[in-house]
């Protein structure tokens, strides 16, 4: 089975509600850092994520390769990385990806001081934007003891 065949079937599995695993992601977008340690996690992905690998799987498994080089580039170690990228999120408003990230960060040892803390580091550069993240991350967080 080719990289984009397993795309779909994963595409697939999404579509009727079944969350992904750790190993089905690193199955899906080869061995990159981002996804191989998350095996044995279940991580839902939002509807928008979904959908976008569902309707344009080429598109989709460029990108996961691309993000899956940036992580091998990086020299940030994995958790910092993830705290990293949630302030990111936050500081954009993108809060469709932090339960993705909060779960991935929780795994790799995080706190939930250090999810919130990165959730507000962009606090004085944005303002509130980073304020209606706290829910969401908090919520995730808390959502797998």
């Amino acid at each position: 089975m080719d990289e984009l065949e397993y795309f779909m079937a994963f595409a697939d599995r999404i579509e009727y509600g079944f969350p992904l695993r750790g190993n089905d992601w690193a199955s899906l977008a080869g061995v990159g850092w981002i996804w191989s340690y998350l095996d044995g996690v279940n991580i839902s992905v939002s509807t928008a994520f979904s959908s976008f690998m569902k309707e344009a799987p080429a598109h989709a498994g460029a990108w996961m390769q691309m993000v899956s080089g940036v992580g091998d580039a990086s020299a940030l170690d994995k958790k910092t990385a993830e705290l990293a990228y949630i302030a990111v999120l936050a500081a954009t408003g993108n809060t469709s990806g932090i339960a993705f990230h909060v779960l991935s960060a929780k795994s790799l040892g995080a706190s939930k001081q250090e999810v919130l803390s990165a959730v507000l580091l962009g606090l004085p550069a944005v303002g509130a934007v980073v304020i209606g993240a706290v829910p969401v991350a908090v919520e995730a967080y808390d959502q797998q003891g």
